[in-house]
């Protein structure tokens, strides 16, 4: 069974065009179908978009999560890189893990799927296609992995988002986004109930699939910064963020949490400036990172989240990661 080539271009219908008799082999039934398969080729939204602190080191790993699509599909992986002298040799590894608390250096944990290497001057900055890589469904992870031989880097900046498809396969895939065939109408036929359907239930399954970054704050496990609390000082912000979902005032959003403390009782709050928030605790004794999720609602579409940690005097607690991701019908 051959795959239907994507179409180039999203055409937006007119109300009028469907008032009155409507082929459904030609305009605008066709041009709906061919819409529908648009979206499922060229909806690419990020899942994962974060800008790591500039922390030059040799080697590290970031870990952050990841909600992906139930279809397996392809993602590109792009990476800001900064060099930290001359001559700096590094190759970054992408990996993912279906772990429910995958540790970043844990190699039974990780499923490597691709690699970059590149060679960065003193202050070189670059913008990179890391790899384009399959991640499964079952991913709850993915890690960058820094390897340097030689010099100093930094990752500050990690997207990850869908590779666009010139062509998608006929049969119906997980998502339940089922393509339009250009096989089910013919010239004078009759618009029946399941042109429709298939368009509306296909358009809707598109974006329900593929989860959106909204924002996100993380760090890599080499030498993480430490928020240390105290009496005098018993929370502690580390993240201001702002964001903008338009008309999506009212909707829902995942919060995810990566830490570890030295002492129980340290919590991380995460929430809207204004709205809604949920605080985390982090266990203790655990010297392992543990990850958590919530959801809250969000009271308007231009949000700004907020993250506070707070703990006991003389407490550590290192943050790997604080997101939040919104799937579209939350």
């Amino acid at each position: 069974m051959t795959d239907i080539t994507t179409p180039a271009s999203f055409v937006p219908v007119a109300y009028a065009d469907l008032v009155g008799f409507v082929n459904a082999a030609g305009h605008p039934i066709a041009r709906l179908g061919d819409n529908a398969n648009w979206l499922i080729g060229r909806h690419c939204p990020p899942v994962v978009y974060t800008c790591p602190p500039e922390h030059l080191t040799l080697d590290a790993m970031h870990v952050v999560p990841i909600a992906p699509s139930a279809d397996g599909l392809d993602y590109e992986v792009w990476l800001g890189v900064l060099g930290g002298g001359a001559g700096a040799s590094m190759t970054w590894r992408v990996a993912w893990s279906s772990a429910a608390a995958p540790q970043p250096a844990t190699a039974g944990d990780w499923t490597t799927i691709g690699s970059y290497t590149d060679t960065l001057t003193a202050a070189e900055r670059d913008w990179v296609l890391a790899d384009t890589v399959t991640i499964p469904a079952t991913a709850t992870h993915l890690r960058i992995e820094q390897a340097g031989t030689s010099g100093l880097a930094a990752v500050t900046t990690i997207l990850v988002r869908p590779a666009q498809r010139a062509a998608i396969p006929r049969a119906a895939p997980a998502s339940g986004a089922v393509p339009w065939d250009v096989g089910m109408a013919f010239d004078g036929g009759p618009v029946t109930p399941e042109h429709l359907n298939r368009i509306w239930r296909t358009t809707g399954a598109v974006l329900a699939d593929r989860v959106q970054a909204v924002a996100a704050w993380s760090q890599s496990n080499e030498l993480p910064l430490l928020v240390s609390l105290t009496t005098a000082q018993p929370f502690i912000p580390i993240a201001r963020i702002p964001a903008w979902l338009e008309g999506q005032g009212g909707c829902k959003v995942t919060l995810r949490i990566g830490a570890l403390a030295t002492a129980a009782g340290c919590t991380i709050t995460v929430g809207q400036a204004g709205g809604a928030s949920h605080t985390f605790t982090i266990p203790h004794p655990v010297a392992t990172y543990t990850y958590q999720s919530a959801q809250i609602t969000l009271t308007h579409e231009a949000p700004v989240f907020y993250a506070l940690v707070g703990g006991p005097d003389g407490a550590d607690v290192a943050v790997l990661y604080i997101t939040a991701d919104w799937r579209p019908g939350d």
